[in-house]
């Protein structure tokens, strides 16, 4: 993917901060954890089934972690980065607007 695509991805969603395709309809995308999931546990935001979404690592005060159990707590000032379909991020996305 080119530069331009990706800063265009990221502007339209404040939350991306950057996207890595590994395929036409499949990527990687780190964002911030958004507000609404702060203090809350991996079990608890659901974003498998929710979403069809796969959180993979977070980075928590600048160390990342790809240990993600049910009882991993996300706070708003973390990175998340989830894979899926690009349909399925944007959906995704789209419901945090």
């Amino acid at each position: 993917i080119d530069i331009a695509t990706r800063v265009a991805y990221s502007v339209s969603n404040a939350l991306t901060v950057d996207i890595l395709p590994l395929s036409d309809d499949f990527s990687i995308v780190e964002m911030k954890v958004p507000y609404i999931f702060d203090s809350k546990t991996v079990s608890e935001i659901n974003l498998r089934q929710k979403y069809n979404l796969n959180l993979i690592a977070i980075v928590h005060d600048g160390k990342a972690t790809g240990n993600i159990t049910p009882n991993t707590m996300l706070y708003s000032k973390d990175s998340m980065y989830i894979c899926g379909t690009n349909k399925s991020i944007t959906a995704f996305q789209d419901h945090l607007k």
